[in-house]
């Protein structure tokens, strides 16, 4: 009641621990949720919103950490973007210089989502219409055209992409530097979250949002916070282990560390595309 949670009076509300003031306890959820903290393999997970958190380990010790991804990725700041919704554009291909789309519910597209976006750049380098630089070589790119209605993928939005990616980018690598590892030693990247459930493992790859490797190593997990939370709701075990993830989480502070803004100028670059192959120029 003093909440503002309408449940049942005799009720349970349990809370996950939070890691630290900058990473919190859906961090754990996702943790709990995958079993990060479990087995010999080191695997790197990406919870993607607003603050992208990442979390990079495996039994014997894990590093996480929370960048200001900024909202970009929920379509927040870009020209036509939009909540994942009905009407949003979710899926772009350029097939034979057409350009053919995605739209949740069908129908007519209103505005262009998180999922869209991604698409839609990654295929604009594939087709050479941005540089590594994030440069269009036109000033906007029309997806679609109705009337008086252009939807279209703008510098601008190019520029907020590439900051949001920028900053999850770098905080992988300061993680990779902290454990000690190269990106060959990451046996699986998990994509969390209801961004990282639907965006397509190829065009997070060729934008550089998560480290080269094959799609065979790259897996959604969905809303992972949200099942290691009703996980803890279940069950005293869980809960207890949940709160053995967080005493046992190290977190990175990204911010004061001096080589953080040398990474983040690196991976705002986008890869160099050849053709189907990406090949990273940083």
């Amino acid at each position: 009641h003093d909440l503002g949670i309408e449940i049942h009076p005799n009720a349970n509300l349990r809370v996950l621990p939070n890691i630290s003031a900058f990473v919190g306890s859906d961090s754990v959820g996702v943790m709990l949720a995958s079993q990060l903290h479990r087995g010999d393999d080191i695997r790197l997970a990406i919870d993607i919103g607003t603050n992208g958190e990442i979390m990079l380990g495996n039994k014997d010790r894990i590093l996480a950490s929370s960048t200001a991804a900024g909202p970009a990725f929920e379509g927040i700041h870009i020209r036509h973007g939009m909540r994942a919704s009905a009407g949003a554009i979710e899926s772009v291909h350029i097939i034979d210089g057409k350009v053919r789309l995605g739209v949740i519910g069908g129908g007519v597209p209103v505005g262009i989502c998180g999922s869209g976006i991604v698409d839609a750049i990654s295929e604009m380098l594939k087709e050479h219409l941005i540089d590594e630089t994030g440069r269009m070589a036109v000033p906007s790119f029309s997806l679609f055209k109705d009337g008086h209605k252009d939807i279209a993928i703008t510098q601008k939005d190019v520029r907020e992409i590439q900051v949001a990616k920028g900053a999850i980018q770098a905080g992988i690598e300061i993680l990779k530097k902290e454990l000690g590892i190269k990106t060959e030693s990451i046996s699986e990247i998990l994509l969390a979250g209801a961004f990282g459930n639907y965006i397509k493992k190829e065009s997070a790859l060729r934008l550089g949002l998560i480290p080269s490797m094959g799609l065979e190593r790259v897996r959604s997990i969905g809303n992972a916070a949200f099942v290691g939370s009703k996980m803890a709701l279940c069950s005293k075990d869980a809960i207890r282990e949940s709160i053995e993830i967080a005493g046992n989480t190290e977190q990175i502070e990204l911010s004061g560390r001096p080589d953080f803004q040398e990474e983040f100028a690196n991976a705002m670059l986008f890869p160099v595309v050849n053709s189907d192959i990406m090949v990273a120029k940083v």
